[in-house]
């Protein structure tokens, strides 16, 4: 009898033959304790040949915008309840675990159709531990702050599942930052179609009254950390304008204030930063640089762009210490949108490209004295920065 022991090339044949995958669950976590780790996972993903399945929860997470250019997105659906309740019938039926229909619906119900936590439950009813009133799944995982938007504003589905005070209170627990931006964000589009009387407009006005003493008691909260008071602001910023609206909305989007407060600290930003680059010559308040001096600058800049008149807006630019950078970024940035911006788009290629071989022409000692050595001494990279359009 021959003994056919595995020799080491038959080995590593094997070794390479296993095919390999690799799971990352709970990706939407990543960076909640560090940085960098979504980046480190795509500069994986681009080298790798060995198959990385990722696996969230919150697949709208903004964390994963960049992850969703180098994966396939594959969207699953929770199981239905009736899928449900044939597997596990057949589970009890293996286990010998006597169980009738209506209470596996009730576990399956008190689950939020986790099929783990089924498990789990079935385990300790086996066990003599286990009560089906008393079970249930924590609200807050079952939910996101979206889901607990849209559960607040339809008023039928609010009053069904959460009758309670303290129930509707802890909608707003869920994420006691974002809820109540939500319900800001569209508690009038959950009145769009109710009948424009006095009643209606009434209801409104009192909805919007309690969201102004939310926000009261929320600083209130933030500037004295009197966290006591969060289940009225709760009920000041969520439950009440939801009670009131008595409408319903299909779905809760990203509250608009976030985008329009993002543009209005980067336009504080920008004017910071440009009153200290023109020194005393815009000693104004924050309005008055935004709404007068900008728009008087970058109308005096379109008029001598158009008469090509380039010396003199070279020498007007020297005199209030503008770069071409404080131009692109600041002024342009806060003249974005408006009809100025659009007048300037118009303005012919070549004229710009003029300007700016003029402008890089005369600051270009300026230029190598705050580059020091790294100067640029290549000419093909000296024609590249004056062909650049201002």
């Amino acid at each position: 009898m021959q003994s056919h022991k595995p020799t080491e090339e038959n080995q590593t044949k094997e070794v390479v033959s296993k095919k390999s995958v690799i799971i990352m669950d709970e990706v939407d976590g990543v960076g909640a304790g560090d940085r960098g780790g979504i980046r480190a996972l795509i500069d994986i993903i681009k080298t790798t040949r060995t198959p990385i399945i990722c696996i969230c929860n919150d697949r709208g997470n903004t964390k994963l915008k960049s992850l969703l250019n180098y994966v396939y997105d594959l969207k699953f659906n929770k199981p239905q309840k009736a899928d449900i309740m044939a597997r596990i019938s057949q589970v009890c039926a293996n286990e010998q675990l006597q169980i009738e229909s209506a209470q596996i619906e009730k576990i399956i119900e008190a689950s939020g159709q986790d099929i783990r936590q089924i498990i789990n439950m079935l385990q300790m009813w086996k066990n003599q531990k286990f009560d089906v009133k008393t079970a249930g799944k924590d609200e807050s995982v079952m939910i996101n702050n979206f889901e607990a938007g849209t559960r607040l504003l339809n008023f039928d589905v609010q009053q069904r599942l959460y009758p309670k005070f303290p129930q509707k209170v802890n909608l707003y627990f869920i994420d006691y930052d974002m809820v109540p931006l939500l319900v800001q964000d569209q508690y009038l589009n959950a009145m769009y179609d109710q009948k424009t009387d006095l009643d209606t407009i009434e209801r409104m006005a009192e909805a919007s009254e309690f969201i102004s003493l939310g926000d009261t008691l929320n600083i209130r909260v933030r500037q004295h950390q009197d966290w006591s008071l969060l289940p009225n602001v709760g009920f000041a910023s969520c439950v009440a304008p939801s009670l009131l609206a008595r409408g319903k909305v299909n779905q809760c989007f990203f509250p608009a204030w976030l985008g329009k407060n993002s543009s209005a600290r980067k336009a504080s930003r920008l004017i910071r930063e440009l009153k200290a680059q023109l020194g005393h010559k815009a000693n104004f308040g924050r309005m008055a640089i935004q709404n007068e001096i900008v728009p008087l600058i970058l109308d005096y800049f379109l008029k001598l762009m158009k008469e090509e008149n380039f010396q003199e807006l070279v020498d007007f630019m020297d005199d209030y210490n503008i770069s071409r950078e404080m131009y692109g970024e600041h002024m342009m940035g806060l003249a974005w949108g408006s009809k100025m911006d659009e007048a300037f788009k118009n303005i012919p290629a070549p004229v710009k490209a003029a300007f700016t071989r003029l402008y890089n022409s005369q600051h270009k000692q300026i230029k190598a004295e705050k580059g020091g050595a790294k100067a640029s001494s290549d000419p093909q990279e000296e024609d590249e920065e004056e062909d650049e359009e201002f």
